[in-house]
């Protein structure tokens, strides 16, 4: 124990060593928060530069000196620099962090270190190292050259960085994170402070290094943090991050109705392609947000539906008035949903609904009542039971075909990804053919096929459904006989495939809903055995693939049909 001479003050550098451990320790339990483990290692190298700055200073052994010294340099490079790591990926400021940026940063700690560690022999950083007496006290005394200065330069840089990052993290976080980053922003100069006073020759507790003491506050202000605000419990989450990525639609105007701020999902709205929206005014775009606002002087808020876009997408919207700490009305918030495929279910769910009462419960009502008949009449001859019979079945088999298409329907629209093959159509068409055999011949069809279609990519079974229900509707809706035509063209990089019948046609006005669910047009449709759906699920089948599909007809010439699927 010759070589040690401690006094009360090593006490304090060691509790500030212990505490440094103890948040390497506390950071690594919390190592699924983002940032943890940048912290843990910031940590680890401060409670390794404490540690060794205590042994060196209260160690009066020239060689334990000079391995303490390279430690201390080797902890400070790694604590300056997990620093500026952890206060970038915790606020969520990483970004900039790029490989040629890891390695601009560990240039100047690597030729540092490379020099400290050729002590005790003269380097760039220290000229000379000795042992003298101050105040009674033994210490190691470092000359310093050039080349310290340019490391506390970087060190004081990398410092200052983090800093810096953290107080815009605090313009731009919530209530909660702005406590949590308040407590870190006086750790800079705690440190820096003390270290300037120290390497200028002005150190107020001289002989003893105030860094390693100041460093004892820095690691409370980490344990009060931790605990009252929930320091790496919960992270920050930058305004910029949440802003650009939230899903909805958010514009912020100021009290002339000029776009201050947009999120993408917003310009997406906005419609204009490669637009700069900041500064200007909201109504060239959305006039509809601007006279809500207009026709609501005075609210706070308001709610409010609208249609928006050349496509007709259905959006809720709500605005939200920003108001000073005066009460005045500086700008407003508009938040926008996209409500169309909810209107849409709804509408489908209406429609289920109005098929359920309509479509079903005559069919229904149909079989309750000639099988009440085949009950309570005991002297039926054969040939009025067969017919009540088939009347039954009749009934059924509408039933069983309105079910088919409302589970086809929801078995479409619950499968997110059809895969696609090549596909040889003609092949298809066969199989329908065969499938539909009985209706074919009962009708008496008679088709015009090409000599072969043209390939594209699709799915085979469900290109067979799409098929059956435009041949089931070209029979049914054609001429009598029903002529059927089938053919293909290319367009751009797809195959148009389409049927045309010879039967009354449809007007323009019909056209736009025709593939809606449970719509039917045709003049003679009570006559005709149908149900609306099948064009709607020829709609969703395609759209799964790729395509489109559409209608081309006038009345008293026929309908033709067609879809889209991606050429091979």
């Amino acid at each position: 124990m010759e070589y040690w001479n401690f006094t009360p003050v090593s006490i304090i550098y060691f509790i500030s060593a212990a505490i440094s451990f103890l948040l390497v320790y506390f950071g690594f339990k919390l190592r699924p928060v983002k940032g943890a483990v940048l912290f843990s290692l910031m940590m680890f190298f401060v409670g390794l530069w404490v540690s060794a700055a205590l042994i060196e200073f209260f160690n009066d052994k020239f060689e334990v000196m000079i391995i303490m010294i390279k430690i201390e340099y080797t902890a400070m490079a790694g604590a300056s620099i997990f620093w500026l790591l952890f206060t970038s990926v915790y606020t969520n400021s990483d970004k900039w962090l790029k490989p040629w940026v890891y390695i601009l940063i560990i240039i100047i700690p690597l030729i540092t270190l490379y020099n400290i560690y050729q002590a005790p022999n003269e380097t760039y950083i220290h000229e000379t190292y000795e042992i003298v007496t101050i105040k009674g006290i033994t210490i190691f005394k470092r000359n310093f050259a050039n080349g310290f200065f340019i490391w506390t330069a970087f060190a004081y840089t990398m410092l200052l960085s983090g800093f810096i990052i953290v107080v815009v993290s605090i313009i731009k976080s919530s209530l909660t994170f702005k406590r949590q980053l308040i407590y870190l922003t006086p750790i800079i100069f705690i440190v820096l402070i003390p270290n300037l006073f120290f390497i200028t020759g002005n150190n107020f507790i001289d002989p003893y290094d105030p860094t390693p003491l100041a460093l004892l506050l820095v690691c409370i202000l980490f344990l009060i943090t931790m605990y009252q605000h929930k320091f790496l419990n919960i992270s920050p989450v930058a305004h910029d991050l949440v802003f650009r990525n939230v899903k909805s639609a958010v514009i912020v105007i100021d009290i002339q109705g000029r776009i201050v701020e947009i999120n993408p999902a917003g310009e997406l709205i906005l419609e204009t392609a490669n637009e700069r929206y900041i500064g200007k005014e909201l109504k060239q775009y959305l006039p509809e947000p601007v006279s809500l606002i207009s026709e609501s002087v005075g609210k706070s808020e308001i709610k409010a539906e609208l249609t928006l876009g050349q496509d007709k997408r259905n959006y809720e919207v709500q605005i939200t008035a920003l108001e000073n700490s005066s009460g005045l009305i500086r700008g407003h918030v508009i938040l926008l949903w996209d409500i169309t495929e909810q209107k849409m279910a709804l509408f489908e769910l209406d429609a289920y609904a109005r098929s359920v009462a309509h479509d079903l419960k005559a069919p229904l009502g149909q079989i309750m009542g000639f099988a009440k008949l085949l009950n309570e009449e005991e002297l039926l001859d054969d040939n009025t039971k067969a017919t009540y019979l088939k009347n039954i079945e009749d009934g059924g088999e509408k039933m069983k075909n309105i079910i088919d298409g409302l589970l086809m329907l929801a078995k479409i629209r619950n499968q997110d990804k059809i895969v696609l093959d090549e596909i040889r159509m003609q092949d298809v068409l066969q199989s329908v053919f065969e499938r539909m055999n009985s209706k074919i011949m009962t009708f008496g069809a008679e088709f015009v096929l090409p000599s072969s279609f043209h390939k594209a990519m699709g799915n085979y079974l469900w290109l067979e459904e799409v098929w059956v229900n435009l041949l089931s509707n070209a029979i049914k809706y054609g001429g009598r006989p029903p002529l059927i035509e089938f053919g293909s063209v290319p367009e751009g990089d797809k195959i148009k495939f389409w049927i045309k019948d010879n039967g009354s046609g449809l007007s323009v006005e019909e056209h736009p809903k025709l593939f809606l669910e449970f719509n039917r047009f045709h003049p003679n449709k009570a006559q005709i055995k149908g149900h609306g759906l099948g064009l709607s699920i020829v709609q969703r089948i395609i759209t799964k693939m790729g395509g489109e599909v559409g209608v081309e007809s006038k009345e008293g010439e026929g309908a033709t049909f067609f879809f889209t699927l991606k050429s091979n």
